[in-house]
């Protein structure tokens, strides 16, 4: 490990944040749930996709910084365990899978708050993971990377056609008057 004093802060977080979220999924299973209503296992089924997201992008940033890491999940056990090293490629396939596997659990941008992760928030890691696989796993991703991007790009366009189309039906349909305060 490099000792620039950077790499340890980047590594130490993104182990933190890898615990983090095992321990919220480890917390957050189908079992422990059962006892809520339907509508807030739904809930808790959004938040787990995205402590799924968040520890891949954990991952995502321990991959392209340092290759062959460490590897947990919420499956191993809790306390002095030393974890197996991944490979680079290794790495590269568990995010992929994690990613496509989430996909049908986290909601479109326009379903949920800002700053939470959404579809095309895994679309753009997967689009960053496919354009660096060659250094990665010595394999391209080339059309995998254009696809993903093309995804966020059509659901970025489409959110904005729909505020242009709201913004002019709200400026046709209030009088100007209304504005008359704003001078």
């Amino acid at each position: 490990m490099p000792t620039i004093p950077g790499y340890r802060i980047c590594i130490t977080v993104s182990i933190i944040t890898i615990a983090l979220c095992n321990e919220f999924l480890r917390n957050a299973g189908d079992d422990q749930i059962a006892k809520f209503t339907e509508s807030e296992q739904a809930d808790i089924r959004h938040y787990r996709a995205e402590a799924r997201f968040i520890r891949a992008l954990a991952y995502y940033h321990a991959l392209d910084l340092f290759r062959n890491i460490p590897f947990v999940t919420e499956n191993d056990p809790v306390g002095s365990f030393l974890p197996p090293r991944y490979t680079g490629t290794q790495v590269f396939e568990y995010i992929e899978s994690e990613l496509k596997d989430i996909d049908t659990d986290l909601l479109d941008r326009n379903a949920c708050e800002y700053g939470r992760a959404c579809k095309q928030a895994a679309y753009t890691l997967l689009a960053k993971l496919y354009l660096n696989a060659k250094i990665y796993t010595g394999n391209e991703h080339w059309t995998d990377c254009i696809t993903y991007c093309k995804e966020v790009i059509k659901r970025v366009i489409l959110l904005k056609m729909i505020m242009r189309s709201f913004s002019m039906l709200i400026m046709t349909n209030v009088p100007m008057k209304s504005f008359s305060h704003c001078r």
